[in-house]
């Protein structure tokens, strides 16, 4: 695997934050799976994983031992200083990056960063950095990875081809925070159907972080109504897309894992009307080429040949104002917050 040129140097890479999805999901993955930064890194030719940092410093030395030892540090600052990476994972807590993309800006030689979703909390001052990595050329991928999924591609193609007919209304359930997870629902919505209007929040609650809840709401993404049922993920997680055109309904489940495709048929009991019959096909990502290693060669094209990666700051701020507005309509007590 691998997008190296022979005169291509192989970048150095750097993870900051320690955690699962910088390592740890792929503890337990087999050996074409990729679920984490640092397997990605581990198994793309043209990189090179040269260190890593945690504020816990025991949790950075494990991890070096992981994954092959890179350079351990408990200081973000010094690592940058020392190491001078060219890419630079952000693997921490959602309010922590705005600080530490801003901390990147200045650091010796960096060519790209790939933070983890969402971009940041605040909108205001994650507009500014964004500006600020595209007026110095640094490349500023974000990770919402199912831009990159071969199978979520797939609902994007049969919606350009019109497979779907005209879409009448997409239903989105989720659970974990309109930013955490319901942002990854509505970066896709906004990347097939442009941007969104209309907003009416219909209630929330509480089951992530009190700045992060849990919304349930109605929007438009270009013509297309689509309500967002946000359940508790204290009782169970979840992440699934329903599409319902004119000629059917395909939908996304298993928090994206399987797509599933129905199409009408005559309903056996009124043969003058049609029903909805059951998948017509059901499609596993078993087989499919990992996002993250696709999200990883996207972001070296970027770096050598000057391309907009797939999820970019620009388009994940695009996200992140959505949510920002959803959330503050239920801080501002238009709808009933609770906690559950």
């Amino acid at each position: 695997m691998g997008v190296r040129m022979e005169t291509d140097p192989v970048l150095r890479a750097a993870i900051i934050g320690c955690g699962q999805i910088a390592g740890a999901c792929d503890e337990w993955t087999g050996p074409d799976e990729i679920y984490t930064h640092a397997k990605a890194y581990q198994l793309q030719r043209a990189t090179n994983l040269v260190a890593v940092a945690d504020v816990d410093e025991r949790r950075a030395r494990a991890f070096s031992a992981r994954w092959g030892h890179p350079a351990p540090y408990a200081d973000v600052s010094r690592m940058l200083a020392v190491e001078a990476p060219d890419i630079v994972s952000i693997c921490t807590p959602d309010e922590t990056h705005l600080a530490i993309l801003d901390l990147c800006l200045d650091a010796r030689g960096l060519k790209a960063v790939w933070c983890e979703k969402p971009l940041a909390t605040e909108a205001d001052a994650a507009e500014a950095l964004v500006v600020e990595y595209e007026r110095r050329g640094i490349v500023l991928a974000v990770n919402y990875q199912r831009r990159w999924d071969a199978l979520v591609g797939r609902v994007k193609a049969a919606l350009e081809r019109g497979e779907l007919g005209t879409v009448q209304k997409v239903v989105v359930y989720y659970s974990k925070g309109i930013a955490h997870n319901g942002s990854h629902a509505l970066d896709l919505l906004l990347d097939w159907f442009g941007p969104s209007s209309n907003v009416q929040v219909l209630g929330s609650h509480l089951d992530f972080t009190a700045d992060d809840p849990t919304v349930d709401a109605l929007l438009r993404f270009g013509n297309v109504p689509v309500y967002l049922i946000g359940l508790d993920e204290r009782a169970y997680g979840i992440f699934e897309l329903h599409l319902l055109g004119t000629r059917g309904r395909m939908s996304l489940t298993a928090f994206g894992r399987e797509m599933q495709w129905h199409v009408p048929q005559p309903d056996p009991r009124a043969p003058a009307s049609q029903e909805l019959g059951p998948p017509a096909s059901v499609t596993h990502d078993n087989h499919q080429r990992p996002a993250l290693a696709a999200a990883l060669e996207d972001i070296i094209a970027a770096i050598h040949c000057g391309q907009q990666v797939r999820s970019s700051g620009r388009s994940a701020l695009a996200t992140l104002k959505i949510c920002r507005h959803l959330a503050l309509q239920a801080a501002e007590g238009r709808i009933p917050t609770t906690s559950r």
